[in-house]
């Protein structure tokens, strides 16, 4: 687990890296892959991002639960020779969140295809690629401290019904992963 750096506001995602990167962000909707998708051609990787911002629980197995199912759920489009996402018209730089009308497409030069070429881009490149690296990242906020969970983990008589939920929740996301060659990475508070 990986703390998240904030300062007085929420924790913003940049880039995946400093190479030929977008990052296109998607609403929560059922149909989307991931809450942030980033990709990188030129070292071949993907990221999924899947937020959850809590309601200020230290640790909470009801929040952390949405987050890992969502993440689950779409593991499968990872994988070599999986389904492809539905909402790929809105894959493009002019789209935007329907409410706010903020931009969707963060990053990605012009010569990026868009739609269902980008998709069939990052399925060559990244995910059919024998040196493409996928990762999975869980952004929980106000759902998830470290500390109080290591603290929990290592300190038997402080352990509650919520950790071993968390540790089944986390190990079943962490195993699922592993069987994909998908890195697990969970940034927290």
């Amino acid at each position: 687990m990986e703390r998240a750096e904030t300062s007085g506001r929420s924790t913003g995602v940049r880039s995946v890296d400093d190479g030929e990167a977008s990052c296109i962000s998607a609403p929560p909707n059922a149909l989307e892959v991931a809450d942030f998708v980033g990709a990188n051609f030129t070292d071949r990787k993907i990221v999924f991002i899947h937020a959850k911002h809590g309601r200020g629980r230290r640790v909470s197995a009801s929040a952390l639960h949405d987050v890992v199912a969502q993440a689950l759920k779409n593991l499968g489009v990872l994988s070599p020779g999986g389904a492809t996402p539905s909402r790929l018209s809105h894959w493009h730089r002019k789209a935007k969140w329907s409410k706010s009308k903020i931009k969707r497409w963060i990053r990605g030069g012009s010569a990026l295809p868009t739609r269902k070429d980008l998709w069939q881009h990052i399925r060559n490149e990244i995910l059919d690629h024998p040196h493409g690296t996928k990762e999975v990242w869980l952004v929980v906020g106000k759902t998830l401290n470290r500390a109080e969970f290591l603290h929990q983990l290592t300190n038997p008589n402080d352990r509650d019904s919520v950790t071993g939920q968390l540790v089944y929740l986390l190990s079943g996301l962490s195993a699922s992963c592993t069987q994909l060659s998908v890195r697990l990475r969970v940034f927290c508070d």
